[in-house]
């Protein structure tokens, strides 16, 4: 049940992301980091490169929800809120090196990320 509802509320930011965008960073529904705010472009890759991950990922754990259920697996929701966590981690860690590498493919990180290998 914890993935079928996480999965529909990560699946619905992400169509709401689709239709309508941030167009600033100052916004609430915005998706914003130290890294999106160093140039209009890179808030606009990370708002896109999110909204993958929230679509992708939503889908992933709406059906992984449906399976749970199916087999009655309920009982180890601990263990699903765990994943979950894990989840919305790798989407925030797998925006932020996308960023990262393109910032440093245009020349644009600030000096001490750059230092961090």
């Amino acid at each position: 049940m914890v993935y079928l509802i996480c999965g529909m509320v990560m699946l619905f930011i992400g169509i709401w992301y689709s239709i309508r965008p941030a167009k600033t960073p100052h916004t609430l529904h915005s998706y914003s980091s130290m890294l999106a705010m160093i140039s209009p472009q890179s808030f606009y890759y990370a708002q896109r490169w999110f909204r993958n991950a929230l679509l992708t990922v939503g889908l992933i754990d709406l059906i992984l929800g449906m399976l749970v259920n199916y087999f009655q697996l309920n009982q180890y929701a601990n263990f699903w809120l765990l994943t979950i966590v894990a989840s919305i981690a790798l989407m925030i860690v797998h925006t932020e090196s996308r960023l990262k590498d393109y910032l440093m493919r245009m020349g644009q990180l600030p000096y001490r990320d750059t230092l961090k290998k």
